[in-house]
């Protein structure tokens, strides 16, 4: 009585262990870039909502933050940082980021998006009043936050990385691997 062994293919594991590594590269890249697009946006804390022309009063501190307004049918209702002053304990200074400048930096506020359309300098913490002469047209506008949280900025940028790197790895573990078979495939015996 014979018996045949079975011939067990050269690189199988080798393949699909890359093939593994890529797919769980694609995921982490999917998912870092994805967290970044939905939690990236600057925060809503601390964000004042009031109608232009108006004015508000707000509690605000050094930094970053801006002026948001909604898109309407196409286009975005917004102010010239001529119209735009503050009185409180530093002079803020205002930048207009629509134009030329474009920036599509946005805000949620109560399930609303809001783009920027005045970026701000605050100087010092304090109360500041806030008063828009003339605007566009009449519409809501958001005073809030500009920047983001750096901490996840980083995260996703090493969740990339490692992404590309092991991504990197299983492509040439998968070449090690169809290398190992194709070798196999004309070694084997009849």
């Amino acid at each position: 009585m014979s018996t045949t062994a079975a011939h067990p293919r050269p690189g199988r594991r080798t393949i699909t262990t890359g093939l593994v590594m890529m797919g769980v590269a694609a995921f982490a890249i999917a998912a870092a870039v994805t967290s970044w697009l939905v939690l990236g946006g600057p925060s809503s804390d601390d964000a004042v909502v009031f109608e232009m022309p108006g004015s508000a009063t707000a509690e605000l501190t050094a930094g970053d933050w801006g002026l948001y307004s909604q898109e309407v049918d196409g286009s975005q209702h917004v102010a010239q940082p001529s119209d735009i002053t503050f009185t409180g304990p530093g002079d803020v200074t205002v930048e207009s980021t629509y134009g030329f400048f474009s920036d599509d930096t946005s805000i949620d506020v109560d399930g609303t998006s809001y783009v920027v359309f005045a970026r701000l300098d605050v100087p010092a913490d304090g109360t500041y009043d806030v008063d828009i002469a003339n605007a566009s047209a009449d519409t809501t506008v958001v005073l809030g936050h500009y920047t983001t949280d750096d901490t996840l900025g980083w995260v996703v940028v090493v969740a990339v990385l490692g992404g590309v790197l092991l991504g990197g790895a299983g492509f040439v573990t998968l070449v090690v691997g169809l290398v190992l078979r194709a070798r196999g495939r004309r070694h084997r015996p009849a």
